[in-house]
């Protein structure tokens, strides 16, 4: 949330503002903070997308030739996906 109005505020700072000079350190801090941003999202969604797999990686193993323990371990994994 506090991302956001930084990056609202330094897009409004670079708008109003007509001195090139002055707007490079601006235009370099909104860059920055729109990667940081960015990062955060693509590594998120890649932990997402990959938790996500661990279900289907489950159902699609040799699962019923595993011996009792395991298979309980297993049964626990699939039901939290």
């Amino acid at each position: 949330m506090t991302s956001s109005l930084i990056i609202c505020a330094t897009g409004f700072n670079l708008m109003a503002i007509k001195n090139l000079a002055l707007m490079a350190p601006f235009a370099s801090f909104l860059t920055f903070g729109l990667l940081q941003i960015f990062f955060y999202c693509y590594y998120g969604d890649y932990v997402m997308r990959s938790s996500m797999g661990v279900g289907d990686a489950v159902y699609k193993s040799r699962w019923y030739e595993a011996g009792a323990a395991e298979r309980k371990y297993l049964l626990i994994v699939l039901l939290r996906y």
